[in-house]
């Protein structure tokens, strides 16, 4: 059974996410392996998986928990946004977004209990609040916030935490309200802006969950170059290079990490536990990765899927995956090259069906400029 306590002295440094789990079996195999490895954190959400009210990844790591719930810290989580930058206009409780009023969130606490078969959550976030403006609905009377902080005082959940993509010190204006004992935010090698929040967090003793780990898993795709780069280091491959990377930030307390099968709660366990840096280690690491020429100053997309259906049919984390291999780790004519033969026989992964309707853009939780993305991975396939 989990102890309780500082919430950063309990959490393994790996966590598991569920959001990538293709169905049951899935769920259940990363779930016994995490079980056996000693990572003890699941982190779900209503929208994760969703098929139907039978089939969606919180039902399915529901059956996983059977008989050894204790042994997890169990979180999920839901938004009175719509999973983008802007207010759920409409309540969507089966996919945990719209959640503006104390009735809604009770709807949907309910809903979450039922499907992971427990009375009790260990944690539970105010999740995809991304700007100000969504941090004030939920802060409204009878709103979002008032009913979790009666739920909590009730013992439904323990820890309250925020799950943002939100700017660094936008985030940190979240966390001074005193309400979140944990925060979940993008951090990777390729975007350690929000390292400033990390840092505030830590100090003011709130645990830090680095989403993205992999940056969508892009940093697994170069895994040559990593070795060539990193090997007199004695650093493995990538996993070992970015993990690392973010469990050696101070202040940061756990890499979610979005494992589908055992092989990869494997890996990842082991690639942190051969590793642990020092300031001087990681200082010549960030540098040693900046000299590959990675840049993510164009902008990243992590393929969460949020900017999905596109009006044109197009599949727009599978064309941005493209995009990332050529503008942000370079990889030059082979991922020309790669990205043209697939766009040749497939309309949904031709960028240049993209009518710059903008769409996508008004859900992207990281304010990517979707259309010029597609424009630029378009003109460089002429080039």
């Amino acid at each position: 059974m989990l102890r309780k306590g500082d919430i950063r002295e309990i959490l393994s440094p790996i966590a598991l996410g569920s959001m990538r789990f293709p169905h049951k079996e899935s769920a259940i195999e990363t779930v016994a392996a995490c079980l056996k490895a000693g990572v003890n954190y699941v982190d779900c959400s209503p929208v994760y998986g969703y098929l139907s009210e039978e089939e969606n990844s919180e039902s399915w790591v529901g059956e996983a928990l059977a008989g050894c719930r204790e042994a997890i810290f169990l979180s999920t989580k839901c938004s009175p946004g719509n999973g983008g930058l802007e207010i759920g206009e409409e309540f969507q409780p089966c996919k945990g977004f719209g959640v503006r009023s104390a009735e809604q969130l009770r709807q949907v606490m309910e809903q979450s209990r039922r499907r992971l078969k427990t009375d009790h959550f260990d944690g539970y976030h105010l999740w995809t609040v991304h700007n100000i403006t969504q941090m004030k609905e939920a802060y409204k009377p009878g709103g979002w916030m008032e009913e979790a902080r009666r739920a909590k005082a009730a013992g439904m959940f323990d820890y309250l935490g925020v799950t943002t993509h939100a700017d660094s010190a936008t985030i940190v204006e979240f966390l001074k309200t005193g309400d979140f004992e944990m925060v979940t935010l993008p951090y990777h090698l390729l975007d350690s802006t929000r390292e400033e929040a990390v840092r505030w967090a830590g100090a003011h003793g709130i645990a830090v969950l680095a989403m993205n780990p992999l940056a969508g898993g892009l940093l697994v795709g170069n895994a040559e170059t990593v070795t060539a780069v990193f090997g007199d280091m004695g650093i493995a491959g990538p996993v070992e290079l970015a993990l690392n990377f973010i469990l050696s930030t101070p202040g940061m307390t756990s890499a979610l990490c979005g494992m589908t099968l055992a092989s990869q709660v494997t890996d990842n366990t082991a690639a942190v536990a051969r590793s642990r840096w020092g300031k001087a280690e990681r200082k010549e690491i960030v540098r040693r990765f900046k000299s590959m020429g990675a840049d993510a100053g164009i902008g990243i997309c992590t393929g969460c899927g949020y900017c999905s259906p596109c009006p044109q049919g197009l599949n727009i984390p599978r064309i941005l995956r493209a995009h990332n291999a050529y503008y942000v780790l370079r990889l030059g004519e082979m991922a020309v090259q790669s990205y043209r033969k697939t766009a040749a026989r497939e309309e949904a992964y031709n960028a240049s069906n993209c009518l710059a309707c903008g769409v996508c853009e008004t859900r992207c939780p990281n304010s990517l400029p979707v259309s010029r993305m597609m424009s630029r991975l378009s003109r460089s396939d002429k080039e």
